[in-house]
């Protein structure tokens, strides 16, 4: 079981986390699956509309971006494979929280940020929810600069959303 990503949008899940911090952000992962591999095609950042005082440590994405974001995937013939979020000053691992609401079907990439340095693992929640899988994170390097040029090209999505992405080629 392994999650395809490219390069540039690892590094934009980064930068999303190290300037969210010491909140945790949280987005979406729009792709394709392949039996259990996941191909990720774009991300999402999405509002962490958590309470002001639970931020630190927990994310929340509303409804509203859930349905905005899968009709966006749904446009581009893609779906949601996954989800991202930051653990400020916390490990790239599932926190127990992570455990309470996480479905099995899903990745979840998990970025670590401690100061400047950032680090991020995938994880799959089990069938039984008793606990996560680890899956393989295989960055892919772009190899055509103008797919460099165009991962934004799929930026006008409804209202908050904003999609990072490369070519349906890519």
């Amino acid at each position: 079981m392994s999650v395809h990503i490219a390069n540039v949008l690892l590094e934009s899940c980064e930068s999303i986390a190290e300037r969210s911090s010491p909140f945790e952000c949280c987005g979406f992962l729009l792709g394709t699956w392949f039996r259990s591999d996941k191909d990720v095609k774009a991300i999402v950042p999405a509002v962490n509309v958590a309470e002001d005082s639970q931020r630190h440590q927990r994310y929340l994405i509303s409804s509203e971006d859930f349905v905005r974001c899968q009709q966006t995937a749904w446009q581009n013939r893609w779906q949601i494979v996954g989800f991202y979020h930051s653990h400020p000053n916390a490990p790239s691992e599932p926190s127990k929280i992570d455990l309470l609401y996480a479905w099995p079907w899903y990745v979840y990439l998990i970025l670590s940020v401690c100061g400047k340095s950032c680090t991020v693992s995938a994880w799959r929640l089990h069938e039984n929810r008793r606990g996560f899988y680890r899956e393989r994170l295989v960055p892919k390097k772009i190899i055509n600069m103008s797919q460099h040029r165009e991962r934004d090209r799929f930026c006008n999505p409804p209202m908050k959303l904003s999609v990072k992405s490369l070519p349906t080629s890519a």
